[in-house]
C-alpha cells in the first residue's frame, strides 16, 4: 500500500489562501483538511492524495496500491463524498483524466 504522508496534506491550498482564510475566518485551512483527511481510512486518503495532489490516474493507482482499477474509482468517489460531508462543501470540483 503507499502510505499517506499527513504533512503533505497543506500542499492542496496555496500559502496566500491559507492566510486569507485565517484572516477572514480564523481557521487555518490545512489543519482543517488535515483533520478531514484524517478522518478518512488509510487507502482512502491514499487514493485521493495520489489521484488529485500526484495527479495519478486510476490505472496507476489500482497498480501502485496492488488493487483494481474499481477499487480506486469507488475510494475516490467515497472518500470525497465523505470530505465534502466533513467540510461542508457542496460544489463539484473539476477533475482531471
Amino acid at each position: 500500500m503507499v502510505p499517506f504522508l499527513p504533512a503533505l496534506a497543506a500542499g492542496f491550498v496555496s500559502w496566500d489562501d491559507e492566510a486569507m482564510l485565517l484572516a477572514q475566518t480564523g481557521y487555518r485551512t490545512s489543519g482543517v483538511l488535515r483533520w478531514a483527511l484524517a478522518a478518512l481510512p488509510e487507502a482512502t486518503r491514499s487514493v485521493i492524495w495520489l489521484y488529485h495532489a500526484e495527479g495519478y490516474t486510476h490505472e496507476e493507482i489500482a497498480d501502485a496500491m496492488g488493487r483494481t482499477i474499481s477499487f480506486s474509482k469507488s475510494q475516490l468517489a467515497r472518500g470525497t463524498k465523505k470530505l465534502r460531508a466533513l467540510l461542508e462543501i457542496g460544489t463539484e470540483v473539476a477533475t482531471h483524466g
